[in-house]
């Protein structure tokens, strides 16, 4: 036989809700604010908008007359919500099982049931979102960069290189003014330190645009290697989450059973102890009629002796 788990005791926000006055969480309040979480969806709500959402649900809440507790604000249900969806995930049912019905126990067991896959839904949609914009970034800079000229944009030049370009063109107009026209096509033809700066600008560039596409290369990889990681944990969480949804169910139905058993049970003692009754008050009632009858026989017996004894005094009354 195995050993029952000990439970653990119930911290003070798992306390029962008693009273008119009471502020501590049961399982109905649970169910109550699954309900209204899973209506207002406060995993998807935009980055700073997630109080807001609480906010919305505790006063949705205060509102709703299957609630009934008193001053619950948007932080505290949130951390009631995290606190029972985390030991939900650890398959910690019993420390669930405080004050309740099986059927409040199921019915919020489904609810944190649909709310994680909801949830873990969402996080594989956002990081697929994330990857695809990421991509698509990458591919547009790519674009860009392949579409990109040669020659460097004039802006990149330093205070040094339109100094030394502005001279060479001062050089070049005053030899174009001495030789005369003879000289124009001569102008037209960059010269050899030029030229050969141009291609070694050239050559940067095309060293850049080789480093950033080996960079973003890696990039890719290492994000298609965590992307697949990120799918794979995330079908380990499905499987884990159809385990525990099929470990409640069948503890549902044990529970279920066990009950029906014991009502059985209790059932059988109850006709057992009302026919034992029944026997022993018809035993009562014929010791009573056989009580009865022997006052009967007795009193006629007495009647009797008592006319014998009459006569005899009767007939010595006579002599």
């Amino acid at each position: 036989m195995e050993p029952v788990p000990a439970i653990k005791p119930p911290t003070e926000i798992e306390e029962v809700a008693t009273g008119s006055n009471a502020s501590k969480f049961a399982c109905k309040h649970d169910i109550a604010m699954l309900r209204t979480v899973n209506l207002l969806e406060p995993w998807a709500a935009a980055h700073g908008a997630v109080m807001s959402t609480w906010d919305a649900i505790a006063e949705s809440l205060a509102d709703a007359s299957d609630f009934g507790l008193k001053n619950k604000k948007g932080p505290a249900l949130k951390t009631r919500f995290e606190i029972i969806m985390n030991r939900f995930k650890k398959s910690e049912f019993q420390s669930l099982r405080k004050s309740g019905t099986v059927e409040e126990y199921e019915e919020r067991e489904q609810l944190l049931t649909d709310i994680k896959a909801r949830m873990d839904d969402h996080t594989a949609n956002g990081t697929v979102r994330k990857d695809a914009e990421k991509k698509k970034q990458e591919d547009l800079l790519m674009r860009r960069l392949n579409m990109a000229p040669l020659a460097p944009p004039r802006a990149e030049m330093t205070a040094d290189s339109d100094a030394s370009a502005s001279s060479s063109v001062t050089a070049e107009a005053a030899s174009e003014s001495s030789e005369g026209p003879a000289a124009t096509g001569e102008a037209s033809t960059p010269s050899p330190k030029r030229l050969k700066k141009t291609i070694a600008k050239d050559d940067d560039i095309t060293g850049l645009m080789t480093a950033i596409q080996s960079d973003i290369s890696e990039r890719r990889s290492r994000d298609e290697a965590s992307s697949k990681q990120a799918q794979a944990e995330l079908q380990l969480q499905r499987d884990r989450l159809d385990h525990d949804s099929t470990l409640a169910r069948t503890l549902a139905e044990q529970n279920a059973q066990t009950q029906q058993i014991i009502m059985a049970l209790l059932q059988q003692l109850a006709d057992a102890s009302s026919k034992r009754a029944q026997e022993e008050l018809q035993l009562q009632r014929e010791r009573l009629d056989h009580d009865r009858a022997v006052v009967r026989t007795l009193a006629e017996q007495n009647a009797q002796n008592q006319q014998i004894i009459m006569a005899l005094l009767q007939q010595l009354a006579d002599k």
